[in-house]
């Protein structure tokens, strides 16, 4: 058998003895083996720059110097509605490298934080964001250098 295999069978039955949704579960790698995934660069240029995290796990993306773009249960409980309290979000974290966190006052969020066409949040931040790249919105999306397919952090 070879290796991606053995991977994807011991992920199933971990995920069978858990009793997890299979259909949460998640396998990073490719035919040959290697993780696809690379870490994010400390960087303050765009993509990366504009990229940071939540301190709750989650991943967000700077879209102005005041306001982040996330998924919404990010900032909501999906159980019961309420808002997430004592939220900051850190621009192009990474654990080896100090940087200013920001904390978030306020968010409008997609109609249904469950359905995941809607699970979105705009979240404003308390003061604003300066040293950081903003990450352009675009429609149509933005050009290659700009395009992020899959970026985030462990919780997303």
């Amino acid at each position: 058998m070879n290796r991606p295999t053995v991977r994807t069978l011991w992920l199933v039955l971990v995920v069978a003895i858990s009793g997890a949704a299979p259909a949460a579960a998640e396998v990073f790698c490719t035919a040959d083996g290697r993780d696809p995934r690379i870490q994010m660069p400390v960087t303050t240029a765009l993509p990366w720059g504009a990229v940071g995290y939540i301190n709750n796990g989650c991943t967000a993306t700077l879209i102005s110097q005041s306001y982040i773009l996330t998924a919404g249960h990010c900032v909501t409980n999906t159980v019961d509605a309420s808002w997430q309290q004592g939220l900051d979000f850190f621009p192009n974290f990474h654990p080896s490298v100090t940087r200013p966190s920001f904390r978030i006052d306020r968010a409008v969020v997609g109609a249904r934080a469950d359905v995941q066409q809607l699970d979105w949040a705009i979240a404003h931040l308390e003061t604003p964001v300066t040293g950081f790249p903003v990450m352009p919105l675009a429609d149509p999306p933005a050009p290659a250098p700009f395009t992020v397919a899959l970026g985030g952090f462990a919780r997303d």
